[in-house]
């Protein structure tokens, strides 16, 4: 029966399914565990118990291709066939910044220190970003 409540629940924020992305962070037994769901150009971000929570997260114009999530659990990064990698506060749902690269992003992720940003292309380019200027107070 909880599976039929997660499907209607990721079926809320937009009608067209394809392609989907779920995530969800490494959080400590107890603590608030979040995760991500990308459906279309749209991301939701979900609660432990699976409900999305606001804010949506808006901006891509094409399919997003996958998710990931900073080491300090601070910031979602988002890539997408839009040529575009977003980088999103997850606290307050605000994207930090928009890194553009020269064809559909096919994968990407924060390095482990998380200073740098590096995003593979259609292409066949890799780009690095110094992520640190975009994401500091």
């Amino acid at each position: 029966m909880q599976e039929k409540q997660v499907q209607k629940t990721l079926l809320l924020p937009k009608s067209s399914l394809t392609p989907f992305v779920a995530l969800w962070t490494n959080a400590q037994k107890g603590t608030n565990a979040k995760g991500a769901v990308a459906i279309g150009s749209d991301i939701a971000l979900l609660d432990v118990q699976y409900r999305p929570i606001e804010p949506y997260l808006f901006g891509h114009s094409g399919s997003i291709k996958g998710l990931s999530v900073s080491p300090d659990e601070r910031f979602l990064l988002s890539y997408a066939d839009d040529a575009t990698v977003r980088v999103w506060d997850i606290g307050t749902g605000v994207c930090a910044h928009v890194f553009h690269t020269a064809a559909a992003v096919e994968h990407a992720y924060i390095t482990p220190d998380g200073r740098y940003l590096v995003a593979d292309d259609a292409a066949g380019k890799s780009s690095v970003w110094n992520l640190l200027p975009h994401i500091e107070p």
